[in-house]
């Protein structure tokens, strides 16, 4: 009886080893550390920055509500697609009619398109935070900097006493 279980023990071991191996080859992404669930946003909660240590005129603010809104207005599309993409990739993943390397092939496609999406938001915030950032005087230009700065020492040692791993590079699967 211990003979079979050791047995069956292996046989399911490797059995694991060998689905993770082949998920891997067929481009599938490694599982996210445990610390964010497998979700990037359910990681440390950090509170917002606090802005009024820039001392902003009510002209700033207008300015920058009025660009804000209208990043917001270019995201929503491409938040909605990406939405659109994660349920289709649901669907994929429940499919009974694909096969498992189907399944790899069309789960992969849509996470390129994802992929894209994200680059395209992130570019629309760099130009979101190049536009505040020309917005400011010089003297708030530091005191941003200064925010920045301990947003980051804040984020670091949050991710630490979560044992979040704080991510030196994109793994090199990412940056295709």
């Amino acid at each position: 009886m211990k003979k079979l279980c050791l047995l069956l023990a292996c046989i399911l071991g490797l059995s694991i080893t060998t689905a993770t191996a082949q998920a891997n080859e067929a481009g599938m992404p490694p599982k996210e550390p445990p610390c964010h669930g497998g979700h990037m946003h359910d990681g440390p909660k950090m509170p917002p920055p606090d802005f009024s240590k820039l001392k902003l005129t009510d002209e700033q603010k207008a300015k920058l509500d009025e660009n804000r809104n209208a990043s917001r207005e270019k995201m929503k599309p491409i938040f909605e697609q990406m939405q659109k993409d994660k349920t289709k990739i649901q669907v994929i993943q429940s499919s009974t009619k694909l096969t498992d390397e189907q399944k790899v092939e069309q789960i992969t496609a849509v996470k390129k398109e994802i992929r894209e999406l994200r680059k395209q938001a992130n570019e629309i915030r760099q130009e979101d935070m190049k536009f505040f950032e020309s917005q400011l005087t010089n003297k708030q230009k530091k005191t941003f900097e200064k925010i920045k700065q301990d947003q980051k020492k804040q984020m670091d040692k949050a991710r630490k006493s979560k044992g979040c791993p704080v991510p030196s590079t994109k793994p090199k699967q990412f940056e295709k």
